[in-house]
């Protein structure tokens, strides 16, 4: 989709910081997991957000190659990057802007109010 020369050199560059891009924001979204999920909730929570961060894909994969048929390949993977290159924004104008300290840990569960079970 692209021709040698800047275009080639500026698709390298793109592709190599939304690489480093992706792979930061896993480990920041893996240690708030560890940090703030309960223990025994974590391994519910991980494959919960991984079913549906994989199930994207072939979504994803069917609406591109319809959009690519609808106004051509070229024009879809404009519009795609576009899309993708706006997505701060979803950042900035959500509550999460001003979000500035989070609590170190998550919260521990209160225990029952009539104690703890006695073996019958």
């Amino acid at each position: 989709m692209t021709t040698a020369g800047p275009g080639l050199l500026l698709f390298a560059a793109g592709a190599f910081l939304v690489g480093i891009g992706v792979s930061v924001a896993n480990i920041v979204v893996g240690s708030f997991r560890q940090t703030y999920c309960p223990p025994r909730m974590l391994g519910r929570v991980v494959a919960t957000a991984m079913m549906i961060n994989h199930s994207t894909i072939p979504l994803g994969s069917l609406l591109g190659g319809v959009l690519g048929d609808a106004v051509g390949y070229r024009t879809a993977m404009g519009i795609m990057t576009g899309v993708v290159a706006l997505s701060w924004l979803v950042l900035v104008m959500s509550p999460m802007r001003r979000e500035h300290d989070l609590p170190r840990t998550h919260e521990p569960e209160q225990a029952h109010a009539e104690g703890p079970k006695q073996p019958r």
